[in-house]
């Protein structure tokens, strides 16, 4: 599958999540976006995306790793904190 149809995919995905999460806000208590969406939107499994902001670099591809990075940039998703914790980039590994 040529790149820029896995981008318009990606896209589309993407945008699709925003709007559910834009309407959630307008309705009610707001969902914040989880692992699952952002898993969904950038065509992996949680557990890659776990891998990926845990910083098990090792497991995931350099382009899986950035189409991760970009959907989690994209959707403002921010990992619950590790205990000790107080920076929402602390949760964020890139070893």
């Amino acid at each position: 599958m040529p790149v820029f149809i896995v981008e318009i995919v990606l896209v589309d995905v993407v945008s699709k999540i925003k709007r559910k999460t834009k309407n959630r806000q307008k309705n009610t208590v707001a969902k914040e976006v989880g692992i699952k969406d952002v898993a969904t939107a950038a065509g992996v499994s949680a557990g890659t995306v776990s891998n990926v902001i845990n910083g098990h670099n090792r497991r995931v591809s350099a382009k899986t790793r950035d189409r991760v990075l970009r959907v989690i940039e994209e959707l403002n998703y921010t990992p619950n904190l590790p205990r000790g914790s107080s920076s929402p980039d602390a949760a964020i590994r890139s070893d």
